[in-house]
């Protein structure tokens, strides 16, 4: 097939676009992330875009997708694509997920993302157009069920739904390795296409990808080689030769190392830039992608549901069923003593709500959500409201939806104290011995007296704070997760 473009005027094209990319405002930190790539072209008789490398993208000439109306639209696209991928870390997060799935939902995720920007994209400086990018011949991936959604929102939904059938993977040739400069990456197997067909409610989604072992990420363990000779040799300056192609493969110099270095530190200043930009975009997905840009979050619904069956299953490993009565008559006065019984009493969780700490409904949500996961390990739960005092506390069996409105009910006047808090939580531990309490849970943003009158809890109680602020006091006895 003849390329759409001719091979003597590559460079000079795509120095304008990405020249536009630069000179556009808010395109400009995508652009500068692209400077930290080489752009090349390479002929591929496979139905494949592009080939990202660690430092490097492959646009194939031969794929069908650069026949639209506007080819300049098309290579401006592309570029934005690969690039998002490399900026919102895609290749990172996906960890233990079905890699097909997940690479089709990050292509989800940013063409619809690219497809938002393009009203605030200069369409003379950035001059693709969405209605040829998703139509036509190989026409890139949308799906108006997916707008304004995050790539982990799209993943699921497909994991629901799809259903996926992997072609057995194809090695790269040694003529194709050679166009790609394999012999000078480090990896610890041939690099392979994965192609496959998705099935998602009745339409199909053929796709591939380029998969590159690599010795950081799969790790060194047995059956892998002997790497340590390998470290050796390079250490020495000496090149071994590649067992599957003529290609030798070159160590990794002190100065590959520093040009990784300074290539992360770019596109870090990259995102932070694009945060900005995104700032100023007043839509809901661009905040989410925002947020989602200030840095990996933390799954604090799994730490806190881990948290919590550890602190009961701990009460049931020494059974705090009943204290002796030598340690209620001496509370504070003498370490916890409990009673001599292998029996588990499920006891009491106790949450604190700190109404000055601008608790989200929808974290509170999710937080009954995973008690209700561990309902078996516990009797009751005492809810307590509070700014500088008590304003509410209320014991319940189980708390479900019906529940939740009179939690949001918001009786906050000003300040916050969690001594009154901690008083009535000895006080219960005291009065109410036959159920125990088995931790104490804590919504605060931490601008409190918490490490002031802490020791007024039993020393024996787990407490975790869930916490929306961004400062841990000194000296705080418990388990933070911030849900922020």
């Amino acid at each position: 097939m003849k390329p759409p473009l001719d091979p003597e005027k590559e460079t000079e094209f795509l120095q304008r676009i990405q020249a536009g990319i630069l000179r556009d405002p808010n395109a400009l930190p995508l652009g500068l992330a692209l400077l930290n790539f080489e752009i090349r072209f390479l002929d591929l008789d496979e139905d494949i875009r592009v080939l990202r490398t660690e430092d490097c993208f492959y646009i194939n000439r031969q794929s069908p997708f650069l026949n639209k109306p506007d080819i300049e639209g098309a290579l401006t696209f592309l570029l934005l694509h690969e690039i998002c991928h490399v900026l919102f870390l895609h290749d990172q997060r996906r960890r233990n997920r079905d890699p097909e799935l997940w690479v089709l939902a990050t292509d989800y995720m940013i063409n619809g993302l690219l497809d938002e920007f393009r009203s605030i994209f200069d369409p003379k400086m950035v001059p693709y157009q969405t209605r040829w990018i998703f139509s036509g011949e190989d026409p890139a991936y949308y799906n108006p069920e997916f707008k304004n959604l995050l790539e982990e929102e799209i993943y699921r939904l497909l994991c629901e739904s799809a259903n996926v059938d992997v072609s057995p993977p194809r090695d790269l040739s040694v003529k194709e390795m050679g166009a790609l400069e394999m012999g000078r990456r480090r990896f610890i197997g041939k690099p392979y296409l994965v192609y496959s067909r998705i099935r998602y409610k009745k339409k199909d989604i053929e796709q591939n990808r380029l998969e590159i072992p690599s010795p950081e990420i799969d790790g060194m363990g047995e059956g892998k080689g002997d790497f340590r000779k390998q470290k050796e040799e390079e250490e020495e300056g000496v090149s071994r030769d590649d067992v599957f192609g003529q290609s030798p493969i070159y160590p990794r110099s002190d100065r590959d190392e520093k040009q990784q270095e300074a290539r992360e530190s770019a596109l870090q200043l990259s995102r932070h830039l694009f945060r900005e930009v995104l700032r100023g975009h007043g839509s809901l997905h661009a905040k989410a992608v925002m947020a989602m840009l200030c840095g990996p979050t933390t799954d604090w619904e799994a730490i806190l549901r881990d948290s919590l069956r550890l602190a009961l299953d701990r009460s049931a490993e020494i059974a705090w069923g009943r204290p002796r009565v030598t340690w209620l008559a001496n509370i504070g006065k003498i370490p916890y003593l409990p009673a001599s019984t292998d029996e588990f009493v499920p006891g009491t969780i106790v949450i604190s709500i700190d109404e000055s700490a601008s608790v989200d409904d929808s974290d509170l949500s999710r937080v009954l959500a995973v008690l209700q996961e561990v309902k078996e390990r516990y009797r009751r739960i005492l809810v307590i409201k509070h700014d500088t005092e008590i304003r509410w506390q209320q014991e319940f069996k189980s708390i479900g939806q019906s529940d939740l409105g009179e939690l949001k009910i918001r009786r906050h006047r000003g300040g916050t104290s969690h001594r009154q808090v901690f008083d009535a939580i000895t006080d219960y531990t005291r009065y109410r011995s036959e159920e125990p309490v088995s931790v104490y849970l804590a919504f605060t943003d931490m601008e409190s007296d918490i490490p002031d009158c802490q020791d007024m809890l039993p020393p024996w109680l787990p407490r975790i704070y869930l916490s929306t602020g961004k400062i841990v006091p000194k000296g705080l006895r418990g388990k933070v997760i911030n849900i922020q």
